[in-house]
């Protein structure tokens, strides 16, 4: 016996909203997953980060040009940098800062003391309330800002 065409109707309709509920489940949980896989993937970066020292650090940005070793610089102090206010006659290690964090002056240090291993020339400079790093070579120079290259310059540019 045919279904009438009310009822035909109806089942198309529950199968179409089935359907879609069935889409965005999906959707949600492939979100959800690749939310997961990010944040696994930022812990594991920050668990090696954590237990590298600065020399192996320093090893790793050794022998680049210029601007890679400030990506390369700036690239280990993201997945560490925790602004944390410490007293200016405070100066952390390397260690202590990976464990409690620092501000502008602890991290502008941390450039200076990795990029002078890698034998660059680095200074820290202070403005009001602020305090930055430039590292430089017989290239130019690149400014370093807590987790930010603000821009390298090339001599003779």
């Amino acid at each position: 016996m045919k279904q009438p065409k009310k009822e035909v109707i109806e089942d198309r309709k529950a199968l179409i909203m089935i359907t879609t509920l069935l889409i965005i489940i999906v959707l949600l949980v492939l979100l959800i997953m690749g939310n997961v896989y990010d944040i696994v993937k930022k812990v594991d970066e920050l668990r090696s980060i954590k237990n590298v020292s600065n020399e192996t650090i320093s090893r790793e940005c050794m022998n680049l040009s210029l601007e890679k070793t400030a990506k390369c610089l700036v690239d280990i102090i993201k997945p560490i940098f925790n602004y944390t206010i410490t007293p200016d006659n405070m100066t952390l290690t390397f260690n202590e800062l990976k464990k409690r964090g620092g501000d502008c002056r602890d991290y502008s240090l941390a450039y200076k003391d990795l990029a002078e291993q890698i034998n660059f020339t680095a200074y820290t400079h202070g403005i009001k309330g602020h305090r930055f790093a430039t590292i430089q070579n017989k290239e130019g120079y690149c400014v370093l800002d807590q987790t930010s290259i603000v821009g390298c310059k090339k001599l003779g540019d």
